[in-house]
Order: C-alpha cells, then structure tokens, then sequence
C-alpha cells in the first residue's frame, strides 16, 4: 500500500435528510476519481465526513480540482434540499 502524500478532511453538519441527499449525489460513480486518489465518505449523527487522499505530490492539483468539483455538487444539494446547521 502506497503512503499518502496529503490527505484533505471535510466535515458537513446539517440534518439528516440533507446530509444524505449530499452522500448520494456523491457517490463514486458520479464523481471523477483520478488513479492513486482516494475519497471515503461516510455519514453519521448529523455529520458527513469526506476524506481525500493522494499519493504523490504531482497529484495535487487533481485533489484541488476534486474537492472543487464535491463541494460545487454539495451546494447544489444543499441549495435544491435545504441548508447547514451553523
């Protein structure tokens, strides 16, 4: 198993509905994962965690690009569901 080079943690607070609107519209087949990244989301009392890891430094501009892409379709979740806790 390869060591990480940077890993990115986001945690999303909200209620429980939202928060699994946002997982859904997340899944790994509605996001582009690029070879040596990986992306674990996971949902748990009124919390979602997305977590994001490359291995190699010439990978981050992909995690950028990535993290990008997962918090536009958050918000686009969030706008069409509903909004955070604060």
């Amino acid at each position: 198993m390869l060591k990480n080079f940077a890993t990115v943690v986001i945690k999303l607070r909200g209620d429980d509905k939202l928060l699994n609107s946002i997982y859904i519209s997340l899944r790994p087949d509605n996001v582009r994962i690029p070879d040596g990244m990986a992306i674990e989301f996971h949902v748990e009392e009124r919390l979602l965690t997305m977590k994001f890891s490359i291995v190699k430094e010439e990978m981050l501009q992909s995690l950028i690009s990535t993290i990008d892409e997962v918090l536009s379709l958050s918000e686009v979740t969030i706008n069409t569901v509903g909004g955070l806790d604060a």
